[in-house]
């Protein structure tokens, strides 16, 4: 048979038909703007733990080696904006339980 023949009875030869079933559908423009949001806050709440810990790590020895006035202003700024981060998160969290 030849191959217009084939098409024009309806069948697919079989690397075709496997070509077809093998490509996925394209993801929509909402699934991928929620998915570069979670991504996005993985990264940004990653950042924001290492420049904590960091800045921690470093006010402790700055601390130990010298002891002036910018050491304790430091040390309110870190725990002040660690409150802040943290409870923004705790009010996102309630608002999206309380949402689903």
């Amino acid at each position: 048979m030849t191959p217009a023949a084939v098409m024009e009875l309806g069948h697919v030869p079989r690397d075709q038909a496997q070509d077809q079933h093998d490509t996925p559908l394209p993801t929509p423009p909402r699934e991928k703007k929620a998915k570069t949001i979670k991504r996005l806050s993985y990264v940004l709440g990653f950042l924001y733990s290492s420049v904590l810990i960091i800045l921690a790590a470093m006010l402790l020895v700055t601390t130990t080696l010298v002891n002036s006035k910018w050491s304790s202003i430091i040390t309110i700024y870190i725990t002040v904006s660690g409150f802040i981060i943290l409870a923004t998160l705790i009010v996102d969290v309630k608002l999206f339980t309380r949402r689903i």
